[in-house]
């Protein structure tokens, strides 16, 4: 009976499948989530479900959760190569270049002759060089037009001077931003797997059960509604924690836009 309810399961996700397509294709996009969430519910095991589902919150320029959609889809099935192509665009997107790059060389590692990996490796690594070379470039640059004109433009050198020190420290504090916005992702994810694996115990308010919790480096003994009370805190935190650093990212890129283009326009 259990086989045959999963087996039913599997079907019903299929059509939803189906149905999320057919919205897809005529650029319905958030009605096309719907179904792939449902087609998840059914069968959570399904990553074209997740790589699907991922292609809209692309196209709808919500590269947060098309990344982690894309993430999810490598992980149920670590061989499929479009799982790696949409979370290297959602990363690309999110300016995340060294993420983009790891993304890229590990789908790379299982078909080496892909063209739109291939493809995506020459955009990344050419985005990373402007970025890691534009200081050195406009330092370069205002020493050579420093050494050909007068003491009078020593100020607009160093104005190029402070621009670039503003830029790098600005790709700095992004790189941060980013990692921390990882790293609260996994915090969440790893909450939410907890949960569902206490969620499947004994059901009640308390059911006599003590379980460990992690406190720092120390593991504390507390009852389940205890346990489950941090859980639900923690991931609540997490959130306002990725939200946050999400809405600065946001400033950041944009901050960097601006000091690209001062530059240019010094240079």
């Amino acid at each position: 009976a259990l086989q045959s309810s999963m087996s039913d399961n599997k079907e019903t996700a299929e059509s939803k499948k189906e149905l999320g397509n057919a919205e897809f294709a005529s650029k319905n996009y958030k009605k096309a989530i719907e179904h792939y969430t449902d087609g998840i519910r059914l069968d959570p095991h399904n990553h074209i479900l997740f790589s699907n589902r991922s292609a809209c919150h692309y196209s709808l320029e919500d590269y947060t959760n098309a990344a982690d959609d894309a993430k999810e889809c490598i992980k149920l099935n670590p061989a499929f190569i479009k799982g790696y192509y949409r979370l290297i665009q959602a990363l690309i997107e999110q300016k995340d270049w060294d993420g983009a790059l790891g993304t890229v060389r590990q789908g790379l590692q299982l078909d080496g002759e892909n063209s739109q990996l291939l493809k995506q490796l020459r955009i990344i690594t050419q985005q990373k060089k402007k970025m890691d070379v534009a200081a050195k470039q406009a330092t370069a640059m205002s020493d050579a037009r420093s050494a050909n004109i007068a003491g009078s433009n020593k100020e607009e050198s160093d104005e190029i001077r402070e621009l670039q020190e503003q830029y790098v420290a600005t790709n700095r504090e992004l790189q941060i931003i980013n990692s921390n916005i990882q790293k609260s992702q996994r915090e969440q994810k790893l909450a939410d797997i907890t949960l569902g694996e206490i969620n499947k115990m004994t059901s009640g308010d308390d059911d006599g059960r003590n379980l460990y919790r992690g406190v720092g480096k120390m593991f504390m003994l507390s009852s389940r509604p205890e346990v489950l009370d941090h859980l639900k805190k923690s991931t609540a935190d997490a959130k306002k924690d990725e939200s946050d650093l999400i809405q600065k990212r946001v400033y950041l890129q944009k901050r960097i836009s601006s000091q690209q283009q001062n530059l240019q326009e010094l240079i």
